[in-house]
């Protein structure tokens, strides 16, 4: 009876603490960024980046002042979005996309947002991304 509840208790271990463990490893949805951009304290970051890899954006939700994200807005020809991850556990939440770059060129990735109350949607972070062979 102790041996079954032990290996019951190993077993939601696993399931429900080593999944999170990616979020703190550097990977999201199982994949490593080649480049990482954290929005919590500039707007309109640039960054060059090469065709086929992968480029994470972190920020934090801004509920604080009582918004909500709603989407990110992106050229779908250049990146595709490969993950999309809201880690409620944290205080203060943390929102993360994990984008695969799939042409060459220039775009911009615009993350929007909300009042939670309801209304105008509006651009909360912005991001300048250049593909190139390089």
């Amino acid at each position: 009876m102790f041996g079954f509840k032990w290996s019951n208790i190993c077993l939601a271990i696993i399931i429900f603490v080593l999944p999170g463990c990616g979020l703190f490893t550097g990977e999201i949805g199982g994949i490593s960024p080649d480049k990482v951009i954290i929005l919590d304290d500039v707007y309109d970051p640039s960054v060059t980046i090469g065709k086929g890899e992968y480029i994470a954006v972190d920020m934090y939700e801004p509920s604080a002042s009582n918004y909500r994200i709603v989407g990110a807005f992106f050229d779908p020809t250049m990146l595709d979005l490969v993950s999309y991850v809201r880690q409620e556990e944290q205080t203060p939440q943390r929102v993360q996309y994990l984008f695969k770059t799939l042409e060459n060129g220039s775009t911009t990735i615009l993350i929007k947002m909300e009042p939670i109350s309801g209304g105008t949607v509006e651009v909360y972070k912005s991001v300048s991304v250049n593909v190139s062979k390089n």
